[in-house]
């Protein structure tokens, strides 16, 4: 039997493996879905700010992917709308302690989303097979123009291709005709550099929602047969009986500090109690976190495959969890003594919450390790959805609006930080503006001199338009026109 034109070319040349090689061509609906994910990122990149474009930007690579037809499993189609719910609030928040971490997961959940199209689930994934479908993600997503150019069976793929040569060739020439000649420049009123930057940023937005489209359309990798390491339990034992220990002599020296020879040791040290309460936080939470870190390596690596090691091992690395939720409790005290004395700042406040997100990541760790939901990979899962939902729940909170009203009702050492205040973000000036009422003077002064005289939203127009920055934009209005009429 003849073999037609189109099964011959798939033969020639190297043969890819089989998860770099899209399962389905682009259809006229992909091909649509991409090139308005491009225009999209032009868009949002050329917005003066972040605000509607960007929520726009990111609803549209979620259209790609279900434009694929691939997304077939649950999850892969509810990571893609969580990715356009956090895309939303780029437009309702500015905060820099909130905007980036959005951004990020947003584009995680596109990734996952299209990472999980061919199969899998979330409690399956565990580190290393997280790797894989990272490799997977990326080599598919460097080569993702190839999909949309030269992808087997692609309709669209010889007009791609006069497309790519076409409009360089005929703006470079466009350009150096308008150069040239007034009357044809007249009739194409244009900025070179600006028609350089839209074909520049249209170019990196096809390759970006053509590589999402072609991770989503081609098969998962294969897990290798290979082994990780282990260590036996002599190696493990140790480990954990060390840090048992490091943990216990950390117990002891907390009961000690609020007994009388506690504060002989501190009075030597040259530390009041309260000095000794509010030090130190930051370094119990880089401890916990390693201490976090170095369980779930050991979970992974310690030989426990007899069931006595696997009942020892859970036994230690319990006791060591416990122990270091005490560690995790000492920096939350310690940061809300910290904040009586002295207020609310960002950094102590996403402290606060890091404590939170830490201790739940524990008690989730320790179950995990005890067996529980058998010996599924589930809590990667836990632990990236607990900080999903806390990244939801910071949105709808505002922090920036917490940290003023806290301060400005707060019995501190110094007073309101009027100063520290001003230096925040837009999401925080209509609650700077509502707590200016019962400033002291000076206080107040200093918020005037931020907030008026009245001013328009920095970042004009549609694609910049954001929630926060119009309700900063009335609060000032308002604000000063009350100043004013004093």
């Amino acid at each position: 039997m003849a073999i037609d034109a189109p099964d011959r070319a798939a033969t020639v040349g190297p043969t890819l493996p089989e998860w770099t090689r899209p399962a389905t061509p682009v259809g006229p609906l992909l091909a649509a879905a991409i090139v308005i994910a491009a225009v999209a990122f032009d868009i949002a990149a050329r917005s003066q700010a972040v605000g509607v474009g960007a929520s726009i930007l990111i609803a549209t690579f979620a259209g790609v992917l279900f434009a694929t037809g691939h997304l077939e499993n649950a999850q892969s189609r509810g990571l893609a709308l969580v990715a356009v719910g956090f895309g939303a609030l780029l437009s309702i928040r500015t905060s820099p302690w909130l905007v980036p971490f959005d951004v990020l997961a947003s584009i995680g959940c596109l990734v996952a989303a299209a990472s999980l199209a061919q199969g899998g689930s979330l409690l399956d994934i565990s580190g290393p097979k997280a790797v894989l479908r990272g490799v997977h993600a990326g080599v598919n997503g460097l080569f993702g123009l190839g999909y949309v150019t030269r992808g087997r069976g692609t309709k669209f793929a010889p007009a791609m291709r006069g497309l790519a040569i076409a409009i360089p060739l005929a703006v470079v020439v466009g350009i150096l005709l308008a150069s040239g000649d007034a009357v044809f420049a007249s009739a194409f009123k244009f900025d070179a550099v600006d028609l350089v930057s839209h074909m520049l940023l249209l170019f990196f937005g096809l390759w970006l929602a053509a590589g999402l489209a072609r991770v989503c359309a081609t098969p998962k990798i294969d897990e290798p047969d290979a082994t990780m390491p282990r260590l036996g339990k002599v190696e493990w034992a140790i480990v954990l009986g060390a840090l048992n220990l490091v943990y216990l002599g950390f117990a002891v020296a907390r009961i000690v500090a609020v007994s009388e020879g506690g504060a002989r040791v501190l009075k030597t040290a040259g530390l009041t109690y309260a000095e000794y309460a509010r030090s130190g936080f930051f370094e119990l939470l880089a401890a916990a976190a390693i201490t976090l870190v170095a369980l779930i390596v050991l979970r992974a690596t310690a030989d426990v495959s007899e069931p006595r090691s696997r009942g020892v091992f859970s036994v230690l690395a319990c006791s060591v969890i416990a122990l270091n939720l005490l560690v995790v409790a000492s920096a939350f005290q310690r940061l809300a003594l910290y904040e009586q004395a002295f207020g609310l700042s960002m950094l102590r406040f996403y402290s606060m919450v890091f404590c939170i997100w830490l201790a739940i990541a524990l008690v989730a760790l320790a179950l995990w390790i005890a067996g529980v939901a058998g010996r599924r990979p589930w809590f990667w899962s836990i632990a990236a959805g607990t900080a999903l939902a806390l990244l939801l729940a910071l949105n709808i909170a505002n922090p920036e609006a917490i940290v003023v009203r806290h301060n400005a009702g707060a019995d501190t050492v110094e007073g309101f930080d009027a100063e520290y205040a001003n230096e925040l973000s837009e999401d925080a000036v209509p609650a700077l503006s509502d707590a200016a009422k019962e400033m002291d003077e000076g206080a107040r002064g200093e918020v005037e001199r931020r907030l008026c005289p009245a001013r328009p939203p920095s970042a004009t127009g549609w694609k910049s338009f954001n929630l926060s920055r119009e309700n900063a934009a009335t609060a000032r209005i308002l604000f000063c026109s009350r100043s004013s009429g004093r």
